[in-house]
């Protein structure tokens, strides 16, 4: 009786680490998961960031034309 109660432990602490490394490999693929879509968001706000920094300088650009042109103009 005693070794099939150790055996039924054994089996059963077995099952629990299989449960528990089923666990950690979907919190594992997650977290990956997770990081690439997060380098992906990363890209994109860059990109985003370049882009509204031409269009600030690009009208300061034109600003600075406009105020040219009214300089002239007032001459």
């Amino acid at each position: 009786m005693n070794s099939n109660w150790h055996a039924q432990m054994m089996v059963d602490e077995i099952n629990k680490q299989s449960e528990r490394d089923a666990l950690l490999k979907e919190t594992h693929d997650t977290l990956l998961k997770m990081q690439e879509d997060s380098k992906k968001e990363s890209a994109i706000e860059s990109k985003r960031f370049i882009i509204q920094t031409v269009l600030s300088v690009a009208s300061l650009i034109v600003a600075a034309i406009a105020a040219v042109a009214s300089i002239i103009a007032l001459l």
